[in-house]
Order: C-alpha cells, then sequence, then structure tokens
C-alpha cells in the first residue's frame, strides 16, 4: 500500500513539475494571471512534497535515522537540503545535482508565480483604491480644461 502511495505521489509530482512549466509563459498574459498564479502555487507545492519525500527515502536508505533527525530538526523542510549536503560529501553527483536542480527550479518557479501575483494584487489595488480629495480637484480641473 505504501508502494502505492509512492508512485502515485511520484506520478502527481512528476505531472505537476511539467505543467508547472508548460504555464508558466501564460502568466504573461494579464486575464490569465490570476487563475494561473493559484494554480502553480499549488503545483509548486505537489512537486515540492514529491521532492521531499525522495530526499527522505534518499537520506533514510543511503545514511540512515541521524541525517532524516537533524533535517526535521531544521523546521522539517532541511530534510531537502541535508540530502543535497549529504550526497556531494560523499562523492554522490549523480543524486545530488538532481535534487540541487530540481530545487533551484522549484525555487524559481514559486517566486514568478508570487511575482505574478503580486503584479495582480497590485493592479487590483489600483483600480479600487479611494482617490483623495487633490486627485478628485485635479480631474475636474482637467475636465474643465478639455470642456474649454
Amino acid at each position: 500500500m505504501l508502494k502505492d502511495a509512492y508512485s502515485i505521489l511520484e506520478t502527481c509530482g512528476r505531472y505537476s513539475f511539467w505543467v508547472s512549466l508548460v504555464l508558466l509563459p501564460f502568466l504573461l498574459i494579464r486575464r490569465l494571471r490570476g487563475v494561473l498564479t493559484v494554480t502553480v502555487q499549488y503545483l509548486t507545492y505537489i512537486w515540492g512534497l514529491d521532492l521531499w519525500v525522495n530526499s527522505f527515502i534518499y537520506l533514510l536508505l543511503n545514511y540512515g535515522h541521524w541525517p532524516v533527525i537533524i533535517g526535521c530538526l531544521l523546521f522539517g523542510v532541511g530534510i531537502v537540503p541535508v540530502a543535497i549536503f549529504m550526497a556531494f560529501i560523499h562523492h554522490h553527483g549523480a543524486e545530488g545535482w538532481p535534487l540541487t536542480i530540481a530545487l533551484g527550479l522549484l525555487l524559481v518557479v514559486r517566486m514568478i508565480a508570487l511575482w505574478a501575483k503580486q503584479s495582480v494584487t497590485h493592479r487590483g489595488a489600483m483600480l479600487f483604491r479611494k482617490k483623495s480629495e487633490d486627485e478628485k480637484f485635479y480631474e475636474d480641473m482637467d475636465d474643465l480644461i478639455d470642456r474649454n
């Protein structure tokens, strides 16, 4: 049963990786940004969970329980950096580089999604903010000038 859950997580992680990379260029379209930022963020959570579980299994099978405990003591997120560190310390670049690249891509995709989300909320705030008295005055003056 555990193997089935892992294979499902690995499949979901792989699909979320590719779908989030395919959706990134569409974040340039303003009308799609609101929906796609949330979608890409949720996909990166699935992708990050897959990366964390793979790092956990790699650490546990190759180095025992102490690196896993150390990684869990680093706020639970430390499993991935500890796995990368242990892979490179023990000259296992074949395992270390994929973890490093996956973590780097994950952080870049999350930063791009965060930028797109901030641009959507900033634009929305600019559309719905209250105008000050000075702005209303200058708009009224511009209207008077345009009429004459």
